[in-house]
């Protein structure tokens, strides 16, 4: 019986750290998926197979592009920053006055708003400025602004107001029309942003606009 049970003893602590460590590696994965990359996936009708779809970025630069196969298709990355203002979607030639071609250039897009998070892209070639978005919070604000009445730098700034903390794209619209509300405006609205929605990208352009020494 002793010599029956010293294998088994042997055998026990390694399968014991083994599984101790793909639970470590799993839950590293999940943690990492949640709250610290994006996936944005997508389906397209219309679209010939092997065609590319772009993800497109410029401040700061970010460019990536997908095969769409079957209608499909899935870009995967990180943001160093809790938002940014990307555009996605097919290129099409860009002419010049007479005629000439001159680049190709997006064309069929759609604005996406992208987040460390699962990112679902619902539409149609020649439409994708329908598209139905889903999994990005900025996005449904977003949308949400767009669907209210046109009102201008008021509309702006009544939406600041009320979402200061709830919504990165106010800090996003308070950087984009930051020199139209001029720096005394401007300040008021920054001091309403929560911290985090200061620490962006966007806050800390408004932070540079905002010192003294600005021209």
């Amino acid at each position: 019986m002793n010599s029956s049970q010293k294998p088994t003893n042997k055998l026990t602590t390694p399968i014991l750290l083994l599984s101790l460590l793909t639970l470590s590696f799993c839950a590293a994965r999940k943690h990492t998926s949640s709250t610290g990359s994006y996936t944005v996936s997508g389906t397209v009708s219309g679209v010939e197979e092997d065609t590319w779809i772009y993800l497109k970025s410029t401040t700061p630069p970010l460019l990536d592009s997908a095969l769409v196969k079957n209608g499909r298709f899935e870009f995967q990355g990180q943001l160093h920053d809790k938002v940014l203002y990307t555009m996605i979607g097919f290129k099409g030639p860009f002419y010049t006055a007479d005629g000439a071609f001159k680049e190709y250039r997006l064309s069929d897009a759609t604005v996406l708003w992208l987040e460390n998070s699962q990112i679902i892209l619902e539409g149609e070639r020649g439409k994708l400025h329908e598209a139905k978005v889903t999994g990005s919070e900025t996005q449904q604000d977003f949308m949400q602004l767009l669907s209210l009445p046109p009102g201008g730098l008021e509309k702006i700034m009544s939406f600041i107001q009320q979402s200061p903390s709830s919504s990165f794209l106010s800090v996003f619209l308070l950087d984009k029309h930051k020199e139209a509300f001029g720096r005394e405006e401007t300040a008021k609205l920054f001091s309403l942003l929560s911290e985090t929605r200061r620490e962006t990208m966007y806050g800390r352009r408004i932070s540079e606009y905002l010192q003294p020494n600005k021209e």
